[in-house]
């Protein structure tokens, strides 16, 4: 080494410089490759917010089509429980009603039933009036009224 710093400062040798140039080459060749890569980047955002803007009107409807459809879908929950509800209610009723008309006509065939012997009884009870009383006709009766 010499004292005076010269050795420190020595002149570059073929390959040193060669290794620098190469450097340089990869250097700039990183940076195109990296000014592509944001282009490409800003590119696909630019789709991107295309796509987006293209979903946008459809993504409102579906939403709104979907919450509209849970309402539906609840409301038609309800309405399946109370038509059950209302349907055993009316063969309820409808049971209950039958069982009562065939009450009625029971009833109602008694009735009948009373009523005629009782008209048997009153018309077998007159004739033995009419007989004790020797009368043949009922025009006899009211003839001297």
């Amino acid at each position: 080494m010499l004292a005076d710093g010269a050795a420190a400062v020595r002149p570059e040798t073929a390959a040193e410089e060669e290794i620098k140039r190469k450097e340089k080459l990869v250097r700039e060749r990183m940076q195109a490759e990296y000014a592509k890569m944001q282009k490409e980047q800003q590119r696909l955002q630019e789709v991107q917010r295309e796509l987006e803007k293209m979903g946008e009107p459809g993504r409102k409807d579906v939403e709104i089509i979907r919450d509209k459809l849970e309402t539906v879908d609840r409301e038609l929950a309800f309405a399946i429980k109370d038509h059950e509800r209302k349907k055993k209610a009316y063969e309820s009723a409808a049971d209950f009603m039958e069982k009562k008309r065939q009450e009625k006509t029971m009833l109602c065939d008694h009735l009948r039933m009373i009523i005629h012997e009782n008209e048997q009884r009153k018309t077998k009870k007159l004739e033995d009036l009419m007989a004790r009383l020797g009368v043949d006709s009922p025009a006899e009766v009211f003839q001297g009224f």
